[in-house]
């Protein structure tokens, strides 16, 4: 899981912050689900926690085309690159799509009851 993290960058450690959020919040929810007469504040928790999954996945999309164009001047830079070197530059720049879509897959996991 470190050796995850540290490939995917900077922005992994972004999305991590985000999940935190996203656990923090369900937890929250989950709280005052059991609590009666709380309907406001749940629609809230529903709603916050929606948000931030979708930025989870924002920011793993942002990072993933970020990551892309860099890669794209280090190439033409370089002049003669390997097709395999590329492809594992591809394959970790997509490692902050996949993460961000499992905390969006999650959160929609944890509404499912709603």
């Amino acid at each position: 899981m470190i050796d995850f993290l540290h490939i995917g960058g900077p922005f992994i450690y972004l999305l991590v912050v985000i999940a935190g959020v996203v656990l923090w919040l369900a937890v929250k929810h989950l709280v005052q689900s059991y609590r009666p007469n709380d309907a406001n504040r749940k629609s809230g928790n529903v709603k916050a926690i929606l948000f931030w999954s979708c930025m989870a996945l924002l920011t793993g999309v942002f990072a993933h085309f970020m990551g892309l164009y860099m890669a794209m001047q280090a190439i033409m830079e370089a002049a003669d690159i390997s097709p395999v070197l590329v492809a594992g530059g591809y394959a970790v720049s997509l490692s902050t799509i996949i993460f961000g879509m499992v905390i969006l897959l999650l959160d929609s996991t944890l509404l499912d009851d709603e």
